[in-house]
């Protein structure tokens, strides 16, 4: 198995931050300095994003494979315990890895992310959205999701430009594996309901993609639950509110060491 790229700054407790779709580790640029100053920060480029090229040898790469491949990167790389926090489509990641590694987990948490699987409504859409990259490549595409993801009551435009920069660099293929992935990834609210040690889930007051009220169920599940809502955040807090997102992260990391 080829080890994911990652980066790591920072001592002490380990935090990894897991990326979501159309993006990169470089999505924590503007967060991870000030984190690093209180913990080690752990970044990755999931499969067929940044510079982690999908396995060769999958015909498609599903959302367990991305888990399984994060976990083997970590313990290659001699990190035994931390606490994972995946956004989007890194939260799926995230789930999958906090059932099938939780020994190795201190805490964990989902960042505009669900547990639910997708909606048939939405297995359709993903099916015509990585039909539509098959034949029209990653720009018409991103220009249309992209601003979609942040606060329409904000003046987000520098994000948004520095966002679709980013995502204009996906490649195609490793787009479409990622919707297909996706589209496949079951349910996990037992996931949420059986975890041993402290959740984290952090809402946006304007996401067009997960409403809050679906995130604050799910966020009693957990026997330990720590819920944060951005009131100025759409599906992309780490870039709209990202003092909110730090104090986020560093209260959880104390709340995950206090257990």
């Amino acid at each position: 198995m080829q080890p994911l790229y990652f980066n790591t700054q920072g001592q002490g407790e380990t935090l990894v931050l897991v990326h979501g779709f159309c993006e990169d580790s470089r999505v924590w640029s503007a967060i991870a300095p000030s984190l690093q100053t209180k913990q080690q920060v752990v970044t990755v480029d999931l499969s067929g994003f940044g510079k982690s090229p999908l396995d060769g040898s999958k015909e498609l790469e599903s959302i367990d494979d991305f888990a399984d491949r994060l976990a083997f990167t970590l313990k290659q790389a001699g990190i035994q315990k931390l606490c994972l926090v995946g956004h989007s489509m890194g939260g799926y990641v995230t789930l999958a890895f906090a059932q099938k590694y939780p020994d190795m987990l201190t805490g964990w948490g989902l960042f505009h992310s669900t547990a639910y699987s997708d909606t048939d409504e939405k297995k359709e859409s993903r099916l015509k959205q990585a039909e539509f990259v098959g034949e029209n490549g990653t720009e018409p595409f991103v220009k249309v999701l992209i601003p979609s993801l942040f606060a329409p009551s904000q003046n987000y435009t520098t994000q948004i430009e520095s966002s679709l920069t980013r995502a204009k660099e996906c490649t195609p293929f490793g787009m479409m594996n990622a919707l297909l992935a996706m589209r496949q990834r079951p349910e996990r609210l037992e996931v949420l309901t059986n975890s041993a040690v402290p959740v984290l889930i952090i809402a946006g007051a304007e996401d067009g993609v997960i409403p809050v009220d679906k995130l604050s169920y799910q966020a009693s599940l957990p026997q330990r639950c720590q819920f944060e809502l951005f009131e100025k955040s759409g599906h992309m807090g780490m870039l709209e509110e990202p003092q909110k997102s730090i104090d986020a992260l560093n209260r959880f990391m104390a709340f995950c060491n206090d257990n």
